[in-house]
């Protein structure tokens, strides 16, 4: 018997979509972490106040972008990518892991509706450029090289 989502309230879907936003984030890094380019490996976390009443948390790399903001409905996810052929493999991965993540079969409340698609940010160096450069005191991080398993080191390892 399929079991129906129950119906949360704004707290409870708010912390639901916090825990699957961090989850995005650490995901998000692990796939930037595979670049072996050191300027792509560089993310800038901050708390931004749009406006007055609202907060929000953007995590930003050349590459990606992941933003968790209040709204009248309660927490959404807004994201952006870069658009350029190159890099077209991981901001695919980027775009799809969103959405597995926020599905309702993998959530235990149905948060689907958090993501926002009203603005993609389609030029995320640009942006991190921005923001490295509005907010200098904001600390730029790098993340760790870790290459990507090649399926033959995989089949290697099980053998």
């Amino acid at each position: 018997m399929k079991q129906t989502k129950i119906a949360p309230t704004l707290e409870q879907r708010n912390a639901a979509v916090k825990a699957v936003f961090l989850a995005i984030m650490q995901e998000t890094k692990e796939l930037i972490a595979t670049l072996p380019q050191f300027l792509l490996r560089h993310c800038i976390e901050m708390e931004d106040t749009p406006h007055p009443n609202s907060k929000a948390f953007k995590f930003i790399t050349p590459l990606t972008y992941l933003c968790l903001r209040d709204s009248d409905k309660g927490l959404l996810i807004q994201f952006g990518f870069d658009t350029s052929y190159e890099y077209i493999e991981l901001t695919s991965k980027f775009v799809r892991l969103i959405y597995k993540l926020t599905m309702v079969e993998r959530t235990r409340l149905n948060i689907e509706d958090c993501v926002s698609s009203h603005c993609i940010i389609t030029d995320t160096s640009y942006l991190f450029d921005e923001m490295e450069w509005k907010h200098p005191d904001t600390p730029v991080h790098i993340i760790a090289h870790k290459p990507a398993t090649t399926p033959r080191k995989q089949r290697m390892a099980v053998a």
